[in-house]
């Protein structure tokens, strides 16, 4: 089952023991005062992520041409690739995922989901790995859910990763504790500097997408908002590690923790 790590940095936080040295982590918490626009606008933000996604070094985006996706009906989704570069200590390698990145938004349930996996059969594609670095395999999703009655978001980030080699289990056991939470509570900051609520995407694969109107207390995006702020959870490279993500990643435990 799922290790509680309780509350870290104001985001409850949960891993799974792996005997095979993966990394499966997750993380919740409930946004008062934040809007969806204002987090989707921010993981879309690639020239800025670095600045929140804990350790990353490095992202790069590209159209993914000929892909297609299936998606439930009143959904819109968009997909991109996305390379990730991220540090690791001496002497351990640095790691790279190249991913499938989609973007599910389902006004509905008020729902954005970001989904990344494997994206198999894109190397091809001017992505070699990197002198130094060892391409890895993930599997993780943002799910962002909007309150109907008030301003503010559920947050949660679910996460399975396959490094490609073994780490040092005392480097894994802090991934898996402090990962997640730092991404959250920094990604929550990030949306916070936001001075006017984002309108729809402006460019990239989900340019139109429009998520401003979603909530109790949406505003119009010509409207200034106040800086600052306040204050669970929803194949790959190989079956296995695709069965491990479809059986683990739906059954992250719920939060209650808000920031």
């Amino acid at each position: 089952g799922w290790q509680s790590h309780g509350v870290r940095a104001g985001v409850v936080t949960h891993s799974k023991p792996s005997a095979s040295g993966h990394l499966i982590f997750h993380g919740s918490a409930y946004a008062r005062g934040v809007h969806v626009a204002e987090l989707l606008a921010a993981t879309l933000d690639d020239a800025h992520a670095a600045e929140w996604v804990d350790k990353l070094l490095e992202i790069r985006s590209a159209r993914w041409p000929g892909r297609a996706t299936s998606a439930p009906w009143g959904t819109r989704v968009c997909e991109d690739l996305s390379l990730q570069v991220f540090d690791a200590p001496w002497p351990v390698s640095d790691r790279e995922m190249l991913m499938r990145r989609r973007v599910l938004v389902t006004a509905a349930n008020r729902t954005v989901r970001i989904a990344f996996e494997p994206a198999v059969g894109a190397e091809a594609l001017g992505f070699p790995v990197g002198k130094g670095r060892v391409r890895a395999d993930a599997f993780s999703e943002f799910e962002f859910v909007a309150s109907a009655t008030e301003l503010g978001t559920r947050v949660a980030l679910v996460g399975l990763v396959n490094p490609k080699g073994s780490l040092p289990t005392a480097l894994i056991n802090v991934l898996n504790r402090d990962w997640a939470a730092n991404t959250i509570s920094g990604l929550l900051r990030h949306a916070r500097r936001a001075t006017r609520l984002p309108g729809p995407v402006a460019q990239g694969a989900c340019k139109g997408v429009d998520v401003s109107t979603w909530g109790g207390r949406a505003a119009p995006a010509d409207v200034v908002r106040g800086g600052g702020g306040g204050g669970g959870v929803g194949g790959g490279t190989a079956a296995w590690l695709g069965a491990l993500a479809r059986a683990w990643l739906p059954a992250a435990p719920e939060s209650r923790s808000e920031l």
